[in-house]
């Protein structure tokens, strides 16, 4: 079941260390609307996307 939150309790997860949060974009994109506080997540050259 999924249960949507607030941005003010995703943050307050956040700062409580009680959740992950994982940057998946890449590129141009990630350079200019990274996630703060999110954990970067990179795919490599050659990596498969399946």
């Amino acid at each position: 079941m999924t249960t949507l939150i607030t941005r003010d309790e995703l943050k307050a997860a956040i700062d409580a260390g009680t959740v992950t949060v994982v940057d998946t974009l890449g590129g141009e994109y990630c350079a200019r609307q990274h996630l703060p506080g999110a954990a970067r997540c990179f795919r490599r050259p050659g990596w498969s996307s399946r």
